[in-house]
Order: C-alpha cells, then structure tokens, then sequence
C-alpha cells in the first residue's frame, strides 16, 4: 500500500488513527504534543505516559524485520487501550516504515475473540469432557481434562478424519480416524517438544489413573 502523504519522520512501526489506505496520522486521542519537548517526555517503560498512544516505535523502539529466520518479540505497553473511549478498534491500521519513511508494511486492525472447542464424551465406564481453549493465534493452547472410568495406560490424541457417523459394536473406531493429526508431518514422537499437533499424549505422557483432572498446554 502507497501513503498519501508521508508518515511521521523516525516512527518505525505505528498505530494509524484511519485505515492504509487513507493519510497518514498517527493515533493520538489524548492530544499529546508531538512538538513539545516530545524526545525527552517519550520514551521507553516509564516515559510511555509522556507518548502519544498510537507511537509505538517511540515507546519500545524500531521494529527488527528481516533475517534468515522468523521472530517474535512480546513487549510491555502501558498505553495502548483495547476497551475504553480511546482503545485500537477496526477503523485503524498498523504500519512499519523504515528510516526513509518509506512504508515497508500496512495491515488493519482487527478484533480477535478467544476460541473454545469441547468434546463431551460417553462410552461404557468412560466419563467426561475434553476442553481446547486459545486466546489467540499465536498463543498456547490449554487443555483440560475431566475423564473417569480410563483404562490404564490411555491415551489422548486428535485424529484427522471425523468420527464415523455409524459404527459397528466390534468396531476399532481408532484405526478409521486417518492417523494422528500432523499438518506439519513430524512424523514419530522422539520427545515432548518433536510431537505431532495431535498427539497430547505424546507430550505430556500416558495416563495411569482411571481418573484425570488437569490443565496441559
């Protein structure tokens, strides 16, 4: 996406009050003064309060792209609202420029509700729920699980295909779910941390209560 009018000098990456594809204008409800003494009232950790809102290289630095390999950076903000009369909302946008103000990269911004997906489960003795829960994307899944009337030795995995609709009483549902789950085709379970997607058990290890009560990421 092409700016209309050049972002602010040195942002690095900010928050815009409008969407890429209209001017630019870094978001600033509470009128902060961009020209008053800016450089010494704003800045990282405790000088946050002194930056406008939307000012992000201003509050935690200029953004690292590129390299050989992925990264991910989690950082502190103590100004920048996402409920309240001034919080980041749909009509806004996030961009990083480089030093030249050329702009390198401009996405909207967008609500992203938590996901929970259940698994109520009823088979003879077998009792119990299975619960996957994520805040976001790229965040941990939890797990939690409330089974009783296992077997010793059980364990959990997620399969790739459906449970069939009808099953015969002798039948070995487990060998008609096409495997364990494996998008990322990691194959055998060497360790915890080399698992398939799937496979929970292979991460946090086979059951040998006839009762499980826990949380897992």
């Amino acid at each position: 996406t092409t700016p209309q009018t050049a972002p602010p000098a040195g942002a690095g990456w900010l928050v815009s009050s409008a969407p890429c594809a209209a001017n630019w204008a870094i978001f600033n409800p509470l009128g902060t003064c961009a020209t008053c003494n800016y450089n010494s009232t704003c800045g990282r950790y405790d000088l946050q309060p002194g930056c406008r809102i939307g000012d992000l290289g201003a509050k935690h630095g200029s953004a690292v792209i590129g390299g050989s390999a992925p990264a991910r950076a989690v950082y502190t903000d103590t100004l920048l609202p996402l409920s309240g009369p001034y919080a980041l909302n749909n009509t806004m946008s996030l961009s990083i420029v480089s030093s030249t103000n050329t702009l390198l990269a401009c996405s909207s911004i967008r609500s992203v509700q938590p996901r929970t997906l259940s698994v109520a489960l009823s088979a003879g003795s077998l009792q119990g729920s299975i619960t996957f829960s994520q805040a976001n994307a790229l965040a941990t899944t939890f797990v939690r699980i409330d089974l009783d009337g296992l077997s010793e030795g059980s364990q959990l995995f997620v399969g790739t295909l459906p449970v069939p609709l009808q099953v015969a009483d002798d039948d070995n549902v487990c060998l008609r779910l096409g495997g364990i789950y494996d998008p990322l085709g990691v194959g055998a379970c060497e360790a915890p941390g080399s698992c398939p997607i799937g496979d929970v058990s292979g991460r946090v290890g086979a059951w040998a209560n006839s009762s499980v009560h826990a949380v897992y990421e």
